[in-house]
């Protein structure tokens, strides 16, 4: 019972977990994973955003300047975090 106990305690840490991508050149913030769809927003290159989660497709969803959307992930330098 003391491992599922802790289990529970620990997933709020993993969950609120943070993690910072930074982008290898200019990249296109988007309003959904697709192509086509509306840039919202050109991130420069060297600038850092949130990555919230992975979706299909090679996207990412991010949060830059408090807008989220979505970039590619070919944009992002690799970490031991990402």
């Amino acid at each position: 019972m003391k491992t599922l106990i802790s289990i529970f305690v620990c997933i709020p840490f993993i969950v609120n977990a943070q993690i910072t991508g930074t982008l290898l050149i200019d990249g296109k913030l988007r309003e959904s994973a697709d192509p086509w769809s509306t840039v919202l927003k050109i991130i420069p290159k060297e600038d850092k955003v949130n990555i919230l989660n992975l979706v299909a497709h090679g996207y990412l969803l991010v949060k830059y300047q408090e807008i989220e959307g979505y970039v590619l992930d070919v944009y992002f330098k690799r970490t031991e975090e990402f």
